[in-house]
């Protein structure tokens, strides 16, 4: 997992006008800010396409979304953030985009059996741990706890389904989920946390323990 990037730096003067300019068809202003943040752009691109040709194809595509209506888009950033959020922002609602289209994202119905690899185990241990200290009769096993929080999943919405597959299924943290969908990091973490809250509902079972379960720091 990555480190935490600073969101809250202060924007330095140049930055801005160096976006003021490209965003007035300068070309060579254009040339050195997209050189400057591509890291950015490539950097949030990874959390979604692991195939290096689908994540070329993205890095093109968000570069001419962001160039896109005569440089709309990069007039539409406000420097109270640093434009290397704005463009992970804006390549990661691209990628959602795309992951959509793809059939990429989290249906509506859920295999059970999907829940049984990757990060997806975090999120069945925290919302179906497993019983302790109980006869083994009564004791679920683990594709018994899988099917419980698939069918559970089901009864989600579409927003929280794609926040816990952010989390879990991607590996996104707090920060990470906040640039993603353009929302304040308490934003993030409460959105995170209220999916989960559901999800354990849904189930119908004793709700587990959380603790710090948007994982700004991991």
């Amino acid at each position: 997992m990555t480190g935490r990037r600073d969101v809250s730096r202060k924007v330095s003067s140049e930055e801005v006008k160096l976006v003021r300019t490209a965003a007035a068809c300068d070309e060579q202003a254009t040339v050195k800010l997209f050189r400057r943040f591509a890291g950015a752009i490539r950097h949030a691109i990874s959390r979604f396409a692991s195939r290096p040709e689908d994540r070329e194809d993205l890095h093109s595509e968000v570069v001419i979304r962001l160039l896109a209506d005569e440089k709309r888009a990069l007039r539409n950033w406000e420097p109270r953030a640093p434009f290397a959020a704005y463009v992970s922002s804006v390549a990661a609602h691209h990628c959602i985009d795309w992951m959509r289209a793809e059939g990429k994202l989290p249906p509506a119905q859920v295999d059970p059996a999907a829940l049984g690899h990757g990060s997806m185990i975090e999120l069945l241990q925290e919302t179906h741990p497993a019983p302790i200290d109980r006869e083994p009769e009564r004791l679920l096993t683990q594709a018994e706890r899988r099917a419980k929080v698939a069918e559970g999943l089901t009864e989600l919405s579409a927003d929280d389904r794609l926040i816990l597959f952010l989390r879990y299924e991607q590996g996104m943290n707090g920060v990470e989920i906040a640039e993603a969908l353009g929302l304040s990091h308490g934003a993030a973490r409460q959105r995170i946390f209220r999916a989960l809250r559901r999800l354990e509902r849904s189930l119908e079972e004793e709700p587990a323990v959380f603790e710090d379960v948007a994982g700004d720091d991991s």
